[in-house]
């Protein structure tokens, strides 16, 4: 729940301020000043204008989701060492206070790094040995 705690007011907050900033640019009062912002936002078009609101609230929600992930791969960079290490922070990563969705994303990145890391050394090892 701390990923959505971050998320929503950030996706809502930035395109509202972009709004304010927007509507005292216009210097128009109340309701016409809001229509005049949302069309200057969606370049003469207040659909537009709110189309653009909403693609920008799903990109800041992206974004918070993907720094969260961005930092257990950099949290757990080096934990390649044991097979034990890796099973206690898969098995960790069920425990943390993320919702299903991020908790998925964390594994799987973490996953991915892990076959990528055993994969270099395979191939390491088999150049080493003349293999390849």
């Amino acid at each position: 729940m701390i990923d959505v705690m971050i998320a929503l007011p950030a996706a809502g907050g930035l395109p509202i301020l972009l709004f304010m900033h927007r509507m005292q640019k216009m210097g128009l009062p109340f309701d016409r000043g809001k229509a005049a912002a949302l069309a200057a936002i969606g370049h003469g078009s207040i659909t537009l204008g709110i189309v653009v609101f909403l693609i920008l609230q799903i990109l800041i929600v992206t974004a918070v989701v993907g720094g969260i992930v961005l930092y257990y791969h950099w949290k757990y960079r080096g934990i390649y060492s044991s097979d034990k290490e890796i099973a206690e922070v898969m098995e960790g990563i069920k425990e943390l206070p993320y919702t299903l969705i991020t908790r998925r994303l964390i594994f799987k990145h973490i996953l991915m790094e892990t076959i990528r890391h055993i994969t270099a050394e395979a191939q390491a090892r088999k150049k080493r040995q003349g293999i390849i």
